[in-house]
């Protein structure tokens, strides 16, 4: 049997985002937190494929989720964070999309950083600079960094 590892993935999109790399992500960490793996996720609220938040969520402050899954008793940590959603998409406001979260989630992961220390930090790609808070996070805290492009 293989131990028990504390996991936390980072990125823009994930579940309940119907497509893509939230969908992709959504369903890896539910099949950990199912195989037994205390898992946490910093993300965002739910807006792709339609580039506007998806009901029943609200583009509002911090949110902490706990999930549950049919079959075990293990629960998924889901952290949203903040951030700015153009109506029309442009270079420079995609730009500043991927900024707002960038500064939103390090206000949860400075939060984290005085909680127990996870084992595998997970950084979705794009956007490419994730991977600079997870190896802040990494330096301080330990852990193995996994980059997913």
């Amino acid at each position: 049997m293989v131990a028990k590892k504390r996991i936390l993935l980072i990125g823009h999109n994930f579940s309940p985002e119907p497509t893509g790399i939230g969908k992709y992500s959504g369903e890896m960490m539910e099949w950990l937190t199912k195989n037994g793996h205390d898992c946490s996720v910093v993300t965002t609220y739910p807006y792709y494929p339609h580039w506007k938040i998806q009901e029943p969520y609200k583009n509002g402050w911090y949110k902490k989720q706990v999930l549950s899954f049919p079959g075990t008793d293990q629960k998924l940590t889901v952290y949203r964070c903040p951030l700015y959603v153009p109506k029309d998409l442009s270079g420079k406001k995609r730009m500043v999309h991927d900024l707002s979260f960038l500064i939103s989630m390090n206000f949860m992961l400075m939060k984290l950083l005085f909680k127990k220390r996870f084992d595998y930090i997970i950084t979705v790609a794009p956007p490419f600079h994730l991977s600079f808070i997870s190896l802040f996070y990494r330096r301080l805290k330990g852990g193995k960094l996994v980059y997913h492009v």
